[in-house]
């Protein structure tokens, strides 16, 4: 979640249409360090609501209320909207802190620690996920219509080459107010390239895959897009492992690789004439993407 600084600085740069990258540039920090910042996963350093005042050329009411959260995220981390679990987690930390020398804690490394933290209390590393969860059935009809909903919500409809990232970090969060990205480094995130958290309404995306989706890379574009379909689809799921038994559209990730497909490819950028190279340059995806579309298109006599 968002602390009051991450909201205060998301706010200030959703009103000027600054990537989450384009900022961490500007304060020659990563990505993922500065999203780090605005969740509370890294402690915001000395200063630095001066240094994000300072890229964006924030007024003096806007460093004002950048300090005030500042201050509030530095005092006090909220735990009411955890769950029971995560503030079992927060309790034993803090039990443990109690019983540390003040020498010690300057010298732990926090980001272990945690991880160790969260191994031993939920069994399993932070941030895992199982794969392929079983839901409720869907077919290609209702997953390409839904996705035809979301072009047309977020005002894409007329769009052949879906502006992913900015429906991302710009448009979503105008229509769902605590919608955010998250960007993470590759360590924490177990090998996956993006993660959907409906809960919470977040999509974290490891830093390489964001960045890439952000200047355009076709297979980067549809993961994010994936992600964007487990959110819209998956709100309530039972994470019940699908198995080889099961039929293939109650899989959670075949669901999201059809709804995506159907965002950036639609039908009519397969009804003219064009090659298929050409195509998948102006939908911004990868030609085998596009070959898979165009073929799954005509198989279902769709045009």
């Amino acid at each position: 979640m968002l602390t009051p600084f991450g909201k205060e600085v998301r706010k200030l740069r959703l009103e000027r249409e600054m990537r989450l990258m384009d900022m961490a540039n500007s304060l020659n920090r990563s990505s993922a360090y500065l999203s780090a910042v605005e969740t509370g996963r890294k402690p915001l350093p000395s200063g630095f609501e001066k240094e994000v005042a300072r890229v964006i050329n924030a007024s003096n009411d806007e460093l004002r209320r950048l300090v005030k959260a500042a201050d509030q995220s530095r005092k006090s981390v909220g735990t009411s909207s955890l769950s029971k679990e995560k503030r079992q987690v927060v309790a034993e930390f803090a039990r443990r802190i109690q019983d540390t020398d003040d020498h010690r804690v300057s010298e732990i490394d926090w980001d272990a620690e945690l991880k160790k933290l969260l191994k031993s209390a939920n069994g399993s590393q932070p941030f895992k996920r199982q794969r392929g969860a079983l839901v409720a059935p869907q077919s290609y009809a209702s997953l390409w219509n839904t996705a035809g909903k979301v072009r047309d919500i977020l005002g894409v409809s007329d769009k052949t080459n879906v502006p992913i990232m900015e429906l991302l970090e710009f448009v979503l969060p105008e229509v769902i107010s605590d919608f955010f990205i998250d960007v993470c480094d590759p360590r924490d995130i177990d090998g996956d390239e993006a993660r959907a958290i409906p809960s919470n309404n977040q999509i974290l995306f490891r830093e390489d895959v964001y960045e890439a989706a952000c200047v355009d890379h076709g297979r980067a574009r549809f993961t994010a897009a994936h992600e964007l379909g487990h959110y819209v689809l998956h709100n309530q799921v039972s994470f019940a492992r699908s198995s080889a038994g099961q039929p293939i559209y109650r899989d959670a990730e075949w669901q999201a690789d059809v709804f995506a497909g159907a965002l950036l490819m639609p039908p009519k950028c397969f009804s003219g004439s064009q090659e298929l190279p050409r195509i998948a340059e102006a939908c911004g995806v990868t030609t085998s993407a596009a070959s898979h579309m165009q073929r799954l298109y005509k198989n279902k006599g769709v045009s």
